[in-house]
């Protein structure tokens, strides 16, 4: 069945039941700091589905595009199938001052056939002046160990190619030994 017309406009296509919980690493920073947020979406229904929600944190920040950290899904006591989401945002505050960041997710639920906006928290951000200054654009620095790729080596060692040890001297020389040995006993 289609979903009913009147959808908000931060609805992504997610439909099931699903609790919302959100996770900042910090509260106050400089112009100069990061802040991550963390949404972890749980519940029943299609996780595949879910998108990321939007911030709308507006001009005052700058944002980058959010990753997915976790996704699982496990069978539960009573037969369902219970899965879990975990997106992870990373954005810098321009400009000092008081923020509130509201992070909201919207989905159609099934049994009581309505969406349902679900705001779990919402973080104060006390932004103070670092020694960035309005205009200068940093991209934060984020380091990721890659532990599947092994590093390129600069520098070749090239080897003289010896010859097969088949068919060589040393071969003919074991091979006959045993023979000379058995025939001189």
């Amino acid at each position: 069945k289609p979903l009913p017309g009147a959808a908000p406009a931060n609805f992504k296509g997610s439909v099931g039941k699903f609790s919302l919980n959100s996770y900042i690493d910090k509260k106050q920073l400089s112009t100069d700091d990061a802040v991550t947020l963390s949404l972890r979406i749980t519940g029943t229904g299609d996780i595949k589905r879910i998108q990321p929600p939007d911030l709308n944190l507006g001009k005052d920040f700058e944002v980058y595009d959010p990753n997915v950290i976790k996704e699982n899904s496990t069978m539960g006591p009573d037969g369902l199938l219970l899965n879990e989401k975990i997106f992870e945002y990373l954005f810098v505050p321009n400009n000092p001052g008081m923020y509130t960041v509201a992070p909201q997710f919207v989905y159609f639920d099934v049994d009581s056939a309505k969406y349902v906006a679900l705001n779990d928290q919402v973080f104060t951000l006390n932004v103070m002046q670092g020694q960035r200054k309005k205009g200068d654009i940093t991209i934060p620095v984020v380091k990721k160990e890659v532990k599947d790729i092994r590093p390129i080596q600069t520098q070749t060692a090239l080897k003289k190619e010896r010859r097969p040890f088949f068919r060589s001297t040393m071969f003919w020389i074991l091979c006959l030994l045993p023979l000379l040995s058995f025939a001189g006993a």
